[in-house]
């Protein structure tokens, strides 16, 4: 269970639509993933799945944040961009990794 109302998942996933297209998966973690939690930031994790991919979002990373907001409104969003291999070895990613909740798949 996740503290996102359908219609922020689904602005969230339209907007990222629009930047992925090979195969990868879009994560919620942090606060909102704590159903008895109150407020918090929408904390998110993108996937993909080489170096190349990753450096090319990150490059768009303003521009995702840009798009994100106009869709759901002022709120504090955090994004992070990682390539698959980094979630077996990135500390930060291994700590959390018991909360991710899948947002999206491509």
């Amino acid at each position: 269970m996740i503290r996102l109302t359908d219609q922020e998942i689904s602005s969230i996933t339209e907007v990222f639509s629009k930047y992925v297209q090979t195969p990868s998966t879009l994560y919620l973690y942090g606060s909102r993933t704590d159903i008895d939690a109150l407020g918090g930031d929408i904390d998110l994790l993108l996937v993909v799945p080489d170096t190349k991919k990753k450096q090319q979002l990150l490059s768009l990373h303003l521009d995702i944040l840009v798009d994100l907001k106009q869709q759901i409104g002022e709120q504090k969003i955090d994004l992070l961009i990682k390539y698959e291999k980094e979630l077996e070895v990135d500390p930060f990613l291994l700590s959390i990794k018991q909360q991710l909740q899948v947002i999206c798949n491509w």
